[in-house]
């Protein structure tokens, strides 16, 4: 996996050339890329990666503690910058969030939800996040601590908060096209953007 330059164009690897990585997030200061990785070894499923974004900053591994876990995919920083949530392809998938250093660590979805692309809202109220449980996906709002857990809308994947945190946008994809939405944060005033 690389960083690329803007301007310049020129890509700086930010982990090993044999390892599987991907699903990088860049911390809110900049400083920080969290991403999924190997880390050249075949033989495990990609876990949980950061590296600064210095020159010649080595990528460390985070040791989350616990059961054995499943890879790693989608995850999205804490305003704050010192937490992540993190989707973990188990069977089903879930979310965990967990701190940089990998020793608070506590799953937020129940083990039968299919949860998968979350999203931290601005001012760290809310996680945003897709049930892979119907054919397209709903989009549902949880908070950091697992509680008031509820469907926001049917039939919408990929969401965005926001920069003020009042509306979240999202891909609503149909049989033959799939288009931009936004809706409030409360369920209220859905509005199609695009129309494919």
């Amino acid at each position: 996996m690389f960083r690329l330059t803007v301007g310049s164009g020129q890509p700086t690897p930010i982990s090993p050339a044999d390892a599987f990585s991907g699903f990088p997030a860049w911390s809110p200061d900049g400083r920080s890329i969290a991403f999924s990785s190997n880390g050249g070894d075949s033989h495990v499923p990609p876990d949980l990666w950061l590296v600064s974004t210095d020159p010649g900053s080595t990528p460390r591994r985070v040791p989350l503690g616990g059961p054995p876990r499943s890879e790693m995919t989608e995850k999205d920083w804490s305003p704050t910058g010192d937490r992540l949530v993190v989707s973990e392809a188990g069977s089903p998938p879930r979310l965990f969030i967990t701190d940089t250093s990998g020793r608070d660590t506590a799953y937020i979805t129940p083990t039968s939800t299919n949860a998968r692309m979350p999203s931290w809202h601005p001012g760290g109220e809310w996680i945003a996040y897709v049930r892979l449980d119907q054919e397209y996906g709903d989009l549902w709002l949880i908070r950091p601590d697992g509680s008031d857990d509820h469907l926001l809308v049917a039939r919408a994947v990929y969401p965005a908060w926001s920069p003020d945190g009042q509306r979240i946008a999202f891909s609503r994809p149909s049989d033959s096209a799939v288009a931009v939405w936004s809706i409030n944060a409360d369920g209220s005033d859905p509005q199609q953007l695009t129309f494919p």
